[in-house]
């Protein structure tokens, strides 16, 4: 008497485990149609979103892990950290050069051949490099080779407002 209720407990739990498999299967035919985001996207928003209210530290740490190089180095200057953001940008030229990060490297150096530098791997365009080499220029007050920069700039991106 005893062998067969485990038996027949074995066959109820088979059933119930069948009929779970059938409605998650049923649940995942829905779940493609949901539309949602990517973990990635919603983890970038949020950290975005913190950067917007002030949470720097927390937004950093998000950013530096999703590996968002561009908000990473610009949150760290928003928090006064520039030697270590320049770090960041020099690790990534390391690895991975880009204009960005070149023009990144100017900034904190100000060294007018690093926006040189990206002007060129961008193959003419990057326009925040000719906007910060025309910025140099206005400062040393060579203002027709800071005039041709900044229309270069322009040429780029029409809608630059500092130019």
């Amino acid at each position: 008497r005893g062998g067969g209720q485990g038996g027949g407990g074995c066959i109820v739990a088979s059933g119930v485990a069948e009929e779970a498999d059938a409605l998650g299967a049923l649940r995942l035919r829905g779940f493609w149609a949901a539309n949602l985001e990517p973990v990635w996207s919603l983890g970038s928003e949020l950290a975005r979103s913190l950067a917007a209210l002030g949470m720097f530290t927390q937004a950093a740490g998000m950013f530096s892990e999703m590996r968002l190089w561009d908000e990473y180095i610009q949150t760290l200057v928003q928090l006064g950290k520039r030697s270590e953001a320049e770090r960041v940008v020099r690790e990534r030229l390391d690895a991975a050069p880009t204009p960005e990060m070149w023009c990144y490297l100017g900034d904190f150096t100000e060294e007018t051949r690093h926006y040189s530098t990206a002007w060129e791997l961008s193959a003419g365009s990057c326009a925040r490099a000719k906007l910060a080499l025309g910025a140099a220029a206005m400062r040393r007050q060579a203002w027709e080779e800071a005039r041709s920069e900044l229309r270069c700039a322009l040429g780029v991106k029409a809608h630059l407002a500092e130019a």
